[in-house]
């Protein structure tokens, strides 16, 4: 912005010119680009915080949040922790499987009698 103001002013021997039109273009352009940085910083804001809690990402008003800090990836229900990622592992407070599990080669699958079977897959 410097340089270009330095050229608005013109000086020779016998004559100063001044180019107040481009100074007005200039105070334009950057309050239209103050309001173009706004609003997307307020639509950051939406979804994207930054505390002493970490980074929470997560709609303003949504129940659903999570959080980057610095030893996990935890998933937030209504402010309380119900998930989180660390050191190569999930740790879930509570879960549902509906169709079936897998654990390692192993799977466990309910049959429609009600029984829960036991299957190797490896």
């Amino acid at each position: 912005m410097t340089q270009q103001l330095t050229t608005l002013s013109e000086q020779t021997e016998n004559n100063f010119t001044w180019s107040v039109s481009r100074i007005t273009e200039l105070q334009t352009d950057l309050s239209e680009a103050h309001e173009a940085t706004a609003s997307q910083l307020a639509l950051f804001q939406t979804y994207m915080s930054f505390s002493e809690d970490g980074l929470v990402i997560g709609k303003t008003g949504n129940p659903f949040t999570f959080r980057v800090v610095n030893d996990r990836l935890a998933f937030y229900m209504n402010n309380t922790e119900v998930a989180y990622l660390s050191n190569n592992k999930l740790y879930v407070t509570q879960a549902e499987i509906l169709t079936k599990l897998q654990i390692g080669k192993f799977a466990f699958e309910p049959q429609s009698n009600g029984n829960l079977s036991v299957i190797f897959t490896g």
